[in-house]
């Protein structure tokens, strides 16, 4: 129900967007979210590079599994990468 309703929001089918049961992660909110994608996809003692200002939330949330934030300003072009050094 939840696919369908999604898809009828925005004006189409579950089917036309390819999305079944199997493409939902429901969570009781986005720090859930953020945490269950943090220890998806990192290991204790990675390093994560984030823009900064970044949503402190997360480093957080990282940081209690084990991997380092490092966050690095931007600029009109993006990501300073002189300040990854």
């Amino acid at each position: 129900r939840i696919v369908a309703r999604f898809a009828a929001e925005h004006g189409t089918t579950a089917e036309r967007l390819s999305l079944s049961a199997d493409d939902v992660l429901l969570t009781t909110g986005s720090q859930q979210a953020l945490y269950l994608l943090g220890e998806a996809l990192c290991d204790p003692g990675d390093v994560v590079v984030t823009e900064g200002p970044s949503y402190f939330v997360y480093h957080g949330v990282l940081e209690s599994q084990g991997v380092r934030t490092r966050s690095v300003p931007m600029d009109a072009g993006g990501m300073r990468l002189d300040a990854l050094g």
